[in-house]
């Protein structure tokens, strides 16, 4: 009742007398809160961008835009301890929480508070060069590189989530610069058109344009929570050599087996493979490169008519999108990841409790032990598609 007497008031404390003053006796299961010196976010962009027309109608464009983050969003937990010691691995001495002591106020899950950061930076660069041709010829070819950097991308519906959804190596509290997840790095767009007008009723156009860029990125991770800190949020480390990691029985596959196969994948794996000894960055592995044409063919006929010589088209057009993927039934084709979430080993166990060395599990795909990092998408929206048209204009 008291809520829905409530109406909007210019004054930011016309209301507080409608609240509690102090809190209830039984602490609510999560709290979430606004640092005292919270600053709405906050970017410094600089840009620049110059044409250039040159030789024989060529045209040169350059871009570059520069964010550097002043006031950027992101959240910690208050309610969370301190870590009680490391792993006990051989290269892997991440800290780790008790299950028992990780909250400072067991009855409370997390203690969010929203708050300021000024890490993280981006970069856009474009260039374009185009030419128009004197025998019907029109062409562009396009380079765009993004680089963005960010300590959280706050990937989350809720405070907690968002601040629990971002992978680590030393825990949500305590977040490296990594780069973006909206970022496509590499990016290329070009097109080229035909154009002919004969029998002076009839015009033919033909284009294709190409689109081709990275798919996106993904983190390699543990499927279970590592550390102890009650999330799932672990990012992976690479062990170098068979020696490094221990493996426990996974159904019917042995440890050895499971040995030769993560090491295997690893092998094949252009990212991990580069990366043994390391840890794994978030959103450090990249999608294959994807390729694209599309094809446009229009059909025109026309004829002037009137007094006014008002000119009548009527045009017939034939769009075939994905035009890779009708050339070759395996071109054009998206990628994902055969792990779900990069999701490539299970913690198994903790020798000697808590800060003793892990033992792993393998995950499965389908039963099996993956062989591959990616796979092909299999659905409607990775086949070509063709749309007809007619159109008459005056």
């Amino acid at each position: 009742p008291v809520l829905s007497n409530i109406r909007f008031n210019p004054d930011p404390f016309a209301h507080v007398g409608l609240f509690p003053s102090t809190p209830s006796s039984a602490p609510p299961g999560s709290i979430a809160s606004v640092d005292k010196d919270f600053k709405m976010p906050t970017v410094w962009r600089t840009s620049a961008g110059i044409d250039k027309r040159f030789g024989d109608d060529y045209t040169l464009t350059l871009e570059g835009i520069f964010n550097k983050e002043i006031n950027a969003l992101l959240q910690y937990n208050a309610n969370q301890n301190e870590s009680v010691g490391t792993l006990k691995g051989a290269v892997d001495n991440r800290p780790i929480w008790s299950s028992a002591t990780r909250r400072i106020n067991p009855s409370i899950s997390e203690a969010m508070v929203l708050t300021n950061t000024n890490k993280g930076w981006g970069a856009v660069a474009t260039v374009q060069l185009k030419k128009r041709f004197s025998n019907n010829w029109d062409a562009s070819l396009a380079y765009n590189f993004t680089y963005a950097s960010e300590l959280s991308g706050n990937p989350g519906s809720q405070a907690a989530s968002a601040w629990s959804g971002i992978l680590t190596t030393r825990g949500n509290n305590d977040l490296d610069l990594a780069l973006s997840n909206f970022a496509t790095v590499h990016r290329i767009i070009g097109y080229v058109t035909y154009r002919k007008e004969w029998l002076k009723h009839l015009a033919t156009s033909i284009s294709l344009v190409y689109t081709g860029y990275n798919q996106g990125r993904f983190s390699y991770r543990y499927s279970n929570d590592l550390n102890g800190d009650g999330i799932s949020s672990d990012l992976l480390w690479i062990p170098s050599d068979p020696s490094q990691i221990t493996f426990v029985q996974n159904g019917a596959f042995t440890p050895q087996q499971q040995s030769d196969a993560f090491f295997a994948y690893v092998e094949q794996d252009k990212y991990l493979s580069k990366k043994k000894g390391q840890y794994a960055e978030r959103n450090g592995a990249a999608f294959p490169w994807f390729s694209n044409l599309d094809l446009r063919f229009l059909q025109d006929v026309f004829t002037t008519v009137g007094k006014n010589n008002t000119r009548h088209t009527v045009q017939f057009s034939v769009e075939v999108e994905n035009f890779t993927n009708m050339i070759n039934s395996s071109w054009g084709v998206a990628k994902r990841t055969v792990y779900n979430n990069g999701s490539i080993l299970a913690m198994a166990s903790q020798n000697a409790g808590p800060g003793g060395t892990p033992t792993f599990r393998m995950n499965l795909v389908n039963g099996a032990l993956p062989t591959s990092t990616f796979e092909s998408i299999i659905n409607v929206n990775q086949t070509w598609r063709m749309n007809l048209g007619l159109r008459y204009s005056f």
